[in-house]
């Protein structure tokens, strides 16, 4: 499907639906509702597999543009941009499911979360300018995951950048019980909180040869205070200010 213009509507797939591509796809206005769950009504929806959207815009939702989920999905050199004005717990763009590629895209202006990825495995996010996150709401990531094994999970080579919300505030966010995410050759900036968050417990979380300006500390929290960061590596990160890490976590010079 090439050179559709659309608005007022969405894209529709199923977990049935494969071997897709969307090139030159633009979407306004794609989806409208103050409903909490709106069962991604209206949205750009990607449920199955070996499904790509390649140069496409998509702009103007109260939630999410993108619900990317099913497995081997990409999305490549795409223009995301002004959603998320309802402030629901949503991205931009929000992935779940097996090793997508998400790469060379601009996503920005959100109300909370640029990408959220509770629930995305054996993926890569590289290459992408992620900014202007927050409008709306306090306590948020860039990018935000929970409660995940990432299985391998990459971010990197990403530009990450000017979190707008009033509150704390993060770059890349990793929030209770991820694991098995790998993070590197980023470069984050202009985020008043934390530039890479990973609270506890978290496992086998990987960051390293970061590179964090005009930002708080990378940092951890737990609200029972276990301080359980097992085999989590912080290594050859630059950064202006110290960290804020349990003992035992190991991290090599900065």
């Amino acid at each position: 499907v090439s050179g559709l213009r659309f608005r007022s509507g969405g894209i529709l797939t199923d977990a049935v639906s494969s071997h897709l591509l969307f090139k030159n796809v633009k979407g306004e206005y794609i989806g409208h509702s103050y409903v909490n769950d709106v069962s991604h009504i209206g949205t750009v929806l990607i449920k199955g597999h070996h499904i790509e959207l390649n140069s496409c815009e998509l702009a103007y939702a109260s939630g999410s543009l993108i619900y990317m989920e099913g497995n081997d999905n990409r999305l490549i050199n795409c223009f995301l941009h002004d959603c998320d004005y309802a402030g629901q717990w949503s991205g931009a763009a929000s992935f779940s499911g097996r090793r997508h590629l998400i790469s060379h895209n601009t996503i920005r202006d959100s109300g909370r979360d640029v990408c959220s990825i509770a629930g995305l495995m054996e993926s890569v996010i590289q290459y992408n300018d992620l900014s202007d996150a927050g409008w709306l709401t306090a306590d948020l990531g860039m990018t935000y995951g929970h409660n995940t094994d990432f299985m391998g999970t990459v971010i990197r080579y990403n530009w990450v950048h000017d979190n707008r919300a009033r509150g704390y505030t993060s770059g890349i966010y990793f929030d209770h019980c991820s694991h098995n995410a790998v993070i590197h050759h980023n470069i984050v900036w202009n985020v008043p909180g934390a530039p890479v968050q990973i609270n506890n417990p978290s496992y086998f979380m990987l960051c390293y040869n970061n590179t964090m300006w005009n930002s708080g500390v990378i940092s951890t929290f737990d609200h029972s205070r276990r301080n359980d960061m097992f085999g989590c590596r912080f290594q050859n990160n630059i950064s202006a200010k110290a960290f804020n890490l349990p003992p035992g976590v190991v991290t090599q010079p900065n």
